[in-house]
């Protein structure tokens, strides 16, 4: 399904995949000329995730679609871990929720973007000393 989304898989983020998906791993690839702006704003990159909860997996494989799905929670408020606290949080904000049980991670995905001049971690959940070892200790 990644190919949907981009053209190129640069061969240092291959050893990322295959450790830390499906989990809190986020990668930024540029993206293929059909991916909406709307969903990137704007921006030529696109942020992909592979999702580690079994109801998030069906949804991709019977949909045959990447989703693109923002955090359920709004800018600024703690990472919900129950579908009560989403509730909470969008306060009549959504329609409709999928409760899939609590989160066993309540943080924030990791963020990697390999296509400036220097690698670069946006949102460190995974440490350091992890992601280097997937890339450099393993191959």
């Amino acid at each position: 399904m990644l190919h949907q989304l981009t053209d190129e898989v640069p061969e240092k983020v291959k050893p990322l995949m295959k450790n830390f998906w499906p989990g809190p791993l986020t990668i930024l690839f540029k993206k293929r000329i059909n991916v909406p702006d709307s969903v990137t704003c704007g921006q030529p990159t696109v942020a992909v995730r592979m999702p580690s909860h079994p109801i998030a997996h069906k949804l991709i494989e019977l949909s045959n679609l990447p989703i693109a799905a923002p955090s359920a929670n709004l800018s600024g408020r703690p990472s919900p871990t129950t579908a009560d606290h989403v509730l909470e949080d969008m306060q009549n904000r959504i329609k409709c929720i999928i409760d899939g049980g609590s989160c066993s991670i309540g943080l924030e995905s990791t963020v990697i973007d390999v296509f400036r001049e220097y690698d670069s971690i946006c949102v460190p959940f995974l440490c350091y000393k992890k992601i280097h070892c997937a890339v450099f200790c393993l191959f």
